[in-house]
């Protein structure tokens, strides 16, 4: 272990201060916007993926259409969400309204449809049962 290492870098500080300013100009370039590696891009998605609960369950269980008859009731979804969460080990699932806020930052559109009663169905989507969990079947309706 070194114990003096001021006295080593105050020859080098030009090099150093060198070394700084580069980093500032390239940072004021991009507009003091950090560049993402493609190298940790996709560790990130991975982390991601797995620490996001909601995710997960879009990524696994749930498919967008363009078919405007394809709907999920909401509550029926976020049942589904609960059951994937304990069979994965979440102890603590998300709340409804965090679940809706996350499939909505994922492209789902949730809404009341006025034809089924004013209930909240996530439109544009199916199901999709994957064989590790298996769900009863009148527990989703399209």
């Amino acid at each position: 272990m070194d114990r003096d290492p001021e006295s080593k870098l105050i020859g080098e500080r030009s090099g150093i201060f060198n070394w700084a300013l580069e980093g500032y100009r390239r940072l004021r370039e991009r507009k003091f916007r950090l560049m993402e590696s493609q190298s940790m891009k996709l560790p990130k998605q991975d982390y991601r993926k797995e620490m996001d609960s909601v995710r997960a369950l879009a990524n696994e269980c749930l498919m967008k259409t363009k078919d405007p008859n394809d709907k999920v009731k909401f509550g029926t979804a976020y049942q589904a969400y609960v059951t994937f969460c304990k069979n994965d080990g979440k102890k603590d699932p998300e709340k409804k309204t965090d679940v809706r806020k996350v499939l909505k930052e994922l492209g789902y559109r949730i809404d009341n449809s006025r034809v089924d009663g004013n209930q909240v169905y996530i439109f544009n989507t199916r199901v999709v049962i994957d064989a590790e969990w298996v769900i009863e079947k009148d527990r989703f309706r399209m």
